[in-house]
């Protein structure tokens, strides 16, 4: 957490006053991530191109985001109870529509 409030320019207290403790900043970064992972999908969805260039619009974002992120929030995705509910139940429902549309 001293790292991460270092790196944003604040101190430790205000951060543990936001968040609490590293899981929940974690979980707050993952929900955040998610939202912007998908109103970018949303975007290039609705974009009148081609599937195919859709496609490779959604393998270069992929790329691009994977290449930003630390290894630690991605392994929380995968290993964090909570942040694998939160996907599960919100995240992919919101999304599943979106998914449709993109293969229709």
């Amino acid at each position: 957490m001293d790292d991460v409030a270092r790196e944003a320019g604040l101190s430790p207290a205000t951060l543990y006053n936001h968040f609490g403790n590293k899981e929940e900043l974690v979980h707050a970064t993952v929900k955040n991530f998610l939202a912007m992972a998908g109103e970018e999908f949303r975007r290039i969805v609705a974009d009148p191109l081609p599937f195919p260039e859709k496609m490779e619009q959604v393998l270069l974002f992929k790329q691009d985001i994977f290449g930003h992120y630390h290894g630690e929030l991605l392994q929380a995705m995968v290993t964090n109870l909570k942040i694998q509910q939160y996907i599960s139940q919100v995240y992919m429902v919101e999304m599943g529509q979106v998914i449709n549309d993109f293969y229709d």
